[in-house]
């Protein structure tokens, strides 16, 4: 089983977990509220002053499992069935053209073999008997070839061979419209006197027609043609006789989208490290790079290659079948495997040693004589790919004997959370806690190669209200009014107590929240103060020994806060005193009192519940507020 990664099973989604603090008059308050927000469908998140927010990245990758099945067998008898081409027809028929060399005497050569065909109805499981659509009964009709060219219209490419001398007759072609069922009459197809093979398949290349490679040794020429019927055109050519740099035979070509074209060549060397050549294109075959040596099959020369690309899943797919014997001890056929490569485009179009490969499959036949191999392909109707392959062995009478085997490629889609994050703040956990504007960005992967890399910008609205004072005798008014920075010039602020504007004053009948919410098309924000009322009815009888003022810029110190029993209070006043001061709850109502000497008291909460609380001090026309808990 292989494992590539394709794309996200969903997007990249930053949660936010909103814990906004409004600012009391005497403490503050708790409240919390959870959002999510994916951020494919947010550039900007905004939020409200004092709101921390924690920015969760939980990417979930989704990764595509290429599954290779085990080899089954696809035609196995007394003939030599071997070679030829897949193609799936509109009704998700397969049908297998190749060549078949009747009876026991039927071997790699031999003038009695014809051109057939094969049909399968549910997706290669089964196969009809061996159908014959062509023979020449002088000659062997063999290296047969081809592809669709339409809605099920085919292609088909051979050669006469006389096997009696070993000599080429002629080359042709054979054109159906009616998906293999009728044929017309072979057409003589032209070719240079530097050709003698065509490649296994046809390719279609956008804006330039259908394309085939001829091939000669050290020879290759691309050929264009606009209706799969004219093959005239030779558009490119890999020319390498006269300095013999490269050993060109076997090949087999797949357009990648985007005027993408990667080649494989078989190098006939057959040395230890004669792989596959890469050859490539960027501009819809006009222009090659040079062939290269690749990783395919490292170190052993491979027969003919066969590559092909999934639009499915833009994926690139290699299948080679080594000859390992070509080399000699300590290397022998019968170790001979298939190779099963997989990439990207963009990983191999400009690295030949870039092949990653996924999976190795033994011969089906062990044994010495070469390993036949010629895969060949076809996408069917379910997705997955059928391939098809040659495996040999000589008879007791000396010739080659030739069955045909198969294996499928099917897809499986598995899911994986990321688990290593990096944020541009510098952190690594899944989940940062932000609480400035700016922008935010995460990358994140996995353990099976996942990646990616997102942000989001955040806009902190920057307001709170402000007072004069928090705690006003009852008839007193209250002044308070808010400063917001909101990016967008049309903000409305609304005030709890009916006004409107930057500014309101108040004259509460009890201790009550004073609230604003401001707003703008993006985001509402608000924020409270609470307001005590009534305190001179508690403060009026009062006899302030020795009373001194209240230090200015000193808050009233508790110790400890939260308190469990009891705690230590100290009043910052500027000389000796007795100082009455008042406890409140956090409705505003008046508790009880406790009496400051010289500044210092001790709390004792006994008969109180837990919760917030507040301490009151008045003296000298200054008034301090201090938020207790206990707990």
């Amino acid at each position: 089983m292989s494992k590539i990664l394709n794309k996200c099973c969903k997007s990249i989604t930053m949660r936010i977990l909103f814990s906004a603090w409004f600012l009391v008059g005497l403490g503050v308050q708790l409240s919390a509220q959870i959002s999510s927000y994916s951020i494919n469908e947010h550039d900007s998140i905004f939020v409200c002053n004092r709101e921390y927010i924690s920015l969760f990245a939980d990417e979930q990758f989704e990764h595509v499992n290429a599954n290779v099945s085990t080899i089954t067998n696809s035609l196995v008898s007394t003939d030599h069935c071997s070679e030829g081409f897949l193609v799936t027809l509109q009704n998700g028929s397969i049908i297998h053209f190749f060549r078949l060399d009747p009876g026991n005497e039927g071997g790699h050569v031999g003038n009695d073999a014809g051109i057939f065909k094969r049909i399968s109805s549910d997706n290669g499981t089964s196969w009809s008997p061996p159908e014959q659509i062509y023979n020449d009964t002088l000659y062997d009709d063999r290296n047969i070839y081809g592809g669709l060219i339409g809605q099920d219209s085919i292609i088909l490419f051979f050669r006469k061979y006389n096997a009696n001398n070993a000599m080429a007759i002629s080359y042709h072609t054979m054109l159906s419209t009616t998906g293999g069922q009728t044929w017309e009459a072979p057409v003589s197809l032209n070719k240079t006197p530097n050709t003698f093979y065509m490649s296994h398949q046809i390719v279609k290349v956008p804006g330039r027609g259908y394309m085939a490679a001829f091939w000669g040794y050290y020879y290759i020429e691309l050929r264009f043609s606009p209706d799969g019927l004219d093959w005239s055109n030779i558009g490119y050519t890999f020319d390498y006789r006269n300095t013999q740099q490269y050993y060109l035979t076997e090949v087999s070509f797949a357009y990648c989208g985007d005027g993408r074209l990667i080649g494989l060549v078989r190098d006939k060397r057959n040395m230890y490290g004669s792989t596959m050549l890469h050859v490539a294109s960027n501009d819809y075959g006009y222009t090659w790079s040079e062939p290269a040596s690749t990783n395919i099959g490292y170190p052993f020369p491979s027969g003919n290659p066969l590559i092909f690309y999934d639009n499915q899943h833009d994926e690139v797919f290699v299948v080679a079948t080594d000859r390992r014997h070509y080399i000699g001890n300590p290397y022998y056929a019968d170790q001979s495997k298939i190779w099963i490569y997989r990439n990207k485009p963009e990983a191999i179009l400009s690295n030949p040693l870039g092949f990653h490969l996924t999976d190795t499959i033994n011969r089906p036949f062990y044994n010495y004589h070469m390993f036949y191999g010629y895969p060949t392909f076809t996408r069917k109707s379910d997705g997955d790919y059928l391939i098809v392959f040659t495996d040999c062995f000589k008879k007791a009478n000396k010739k080659e004997d030739a069955d045909l085997f198969q294996f499928n490629i099917s897809f499986e889609t598995v899911c994986a959370n990321a688990s290593v994050f990096a944020w541009n703040t510098g952190d690594d956990a899944k989940s940062i806690l932000v609480n400035e504007s700016g922008y935010y960005k995460v990358e994140q992967a996995d353990t099976l190669g996942g990646f990616s890399m997102d942000s989001v910008y955040v806009s902190m609205t920057n307001f709170e209200i402000e007072t004069d004072v928090s705690a006003i005798m009852q008839g007193e008014t209250l002044n308070a009014s808010i400063t917001p920075h909101l990016s967008n010039t049309n903000t409305n602020i609304e005030w709890s107590n009916g006004d409107y504007g930057a500014f309101t004053q108040y004259t509460p009948a009890s201790s009550c929240w004073l609230a604003a919410t401001v707003s703008n098309e993006h985001i509402a924000c608000a924020d409270s103060v609470r307001i005590l009322v009534g305190i001179d009815r508690h403060t009026r009888d009062i006899n302030f020994k020795n009373a001194q003022a209240l230090i200015e810029g000193q808050e009233i110190s508790v110790s400890p806060n939260p308190v469990g029993i009891d705690a230590q209070v100290t009043i910052p006043t500027e000389g000796p005193a007795t100082i009455e001061v008042f406890l409140y709850n956090a409705a505003g109502d008046f508790l009880r009192s406790y009496q400051a000497i010289n500044g210092h008291f001790v709390l004792n909460r006994n008969g109180l519940a837990a919760g917030n609380y507040y301490l009151l001090v008045h003296a000298s026309g200054q008034i301090k507020t201090k938020q207790i808990v206990l707990i």
